[in-house]
């Protein structure tokens, strides 16, 4: 299992105000990552410089070709970004030709059966007839997210990207997404929602253009600092969790209604 992402020692400016500075990252494959920060910490930069919408002269490695013009049309063959406002993307009129649409830029076979096929697997079939001015926000967010997976990326980054869809339905997308980081998928949840920290393994916080943190879920809960220095809220599990530890009503910190109950009555 190698790196999907490297980055050095990256500074980027923008508008004279620097956003990114001396940042350093690597990403594992088939990981799942949720990347946390507070507003103008350079998360969504780092998004678009991850595909190419920003340039940056520094060493970055995308699956282990640099991240330049020469390579750019073949890196983004592999990774793809997903946005919160994804609306102005589109390119055709219903969302059945939007999925064929991506398909056939990468000259796929059997296209009608594979778009039906991704659509069945994520329980939006029913989207598939609907014109894109139809679309709810929410709808259209998961539109976007279709499109993305349509073509089997390596890395999916999903920056707010489903910040209008019901809880119950962005549960059971992201039990999907699991299932597929085992398959060979490497997802970057981007999000300030400290709530989507239990969707991935793996956390990394960023502020002021820099990784203030980057290791496990469950390490980065066990100290409220690793949030609160960063303008962050801590997940409500998380700190009910310290707050009964405090009180030793329970030993360790739990991530789950479930787990917490269950230590409760232990």
């Amino acid at each position: 299992m190698g790196k999907i992402v490297e980055i050095q020692n990256l500074s980027f400016t923008y508008t004279n105000r620097p956003i990114l500075t001396n940042f350093n990252l690597s990403l594992m494959s088939n990981r799942f990552y949720t990347l946390l920060g507070p507003t103008g910490s350079g998360k969504s930069t780092l998004a678009r410089i991850l595909i190419g919408l920003e340039y940056s002269h520094d060493y970055i490695k995308i699956d282990g070709k640099f991240l330049n013009p020469k390579n750019i049309e073949g890196i983004r063959r592999i990774v793809k970004l997903v946005t919160e406002s994804p609306r102005g993307d589109f390119v055709t009129d219903t969302v059945s030709k939007e999925l064929e649409f991506e398909l056939k830029c990468i000259e796929e076979k059997k296209i009608p059966e594979k778009v039906k096929s991704l659509a069945s697997k994520y329980g939006f079939e029913y989207l598939l007839s609907r014109k894109m001015w139809e679309l709810s926000d929410g709808e259209t967010q998961i539109v976007a997210l279709l499109a993305a997976l349509v073509t089997n990326p390596k890395l999916l980054i999903l920056d707010e990207a489903l910040s209008q869809v019901d809880r119950k339905t962005k549960d059971r997308i992201f039990t999907l997404l699991k299932e597929s980081v085992k398959e060979g998928l490497t997802v970057l949840q981007i999000t300030q929602n400290s709530e989507d920290v239990f969707y991935g393994n793996e956390m990394i916080i960023i502020d002021e253009g820099q990784v203030v943190f980057e290791g496990s879920v469950k390490d980065a809960l066990h100290s409220e600092r690793n949030f609160k220095d960063h303008q962050l809220e801590l997940p409500f599990i998380a700190d009910l969790s310290n707050k009964l530890r405090y009180y030793h009503k329970i030993s360790d910190i739990q991530i789950s209604d479930k787990k917490l109950v269950d230590a409760l009555w232990k």
